[in-house]
């Protein structure tokens, strides 16, 4: 499952931060120990992020991720307008080029 969210130029660590907090709220709500989950941050990003991470949740043969959060900058938006030299027809006529990108992965079922 993926969820994108839309922000303006500049916004987008800010919602990123937002998100990370949320959604590890979300998890630790689940109420399996807030001490099994962790953020592992990557050092390495694609070549559209500008941040990412993952928040990880101890199984009983280590730390896997379970959910990740990238900050995917305007990559997608405006690559097709940088080479077809035309603006996207938005709706709301307004360019909203950062998106964040929430993806949750697998969910492994764990024998507690």
């Amino acid at each position: 499952m993926e969820m994108q969210f839309f922000v303006r130029p500049g916004e987008e660590l800010k919602w990123f931060e937002h998100w990370k907090q949320f959604r590890l709220r979300w998890h630790k709500a689940l109420g399996l120990g807030d001490e099994k989950y962790r953020f592992h941050d990557h050092e390495k990003l694609a070549h559209y992020a500008n941040a990412a991470t993952d928040i990880e949740f101890q199984m009983p043969f280590g730390f896997k991720e379970v959910e990740g959060i990238h900050s995917r900058t305007d990559f997608d938006l405006s690559s097709p307008e940088k080479y077809s030299g035309k603006l996207p027809d938005l709706e709301t006529q307004e360019r909203i080029s950062n998106i964040l990108t929430r993806k949750l992965t697998k969910v492994i079922p764990l024998t507690l």
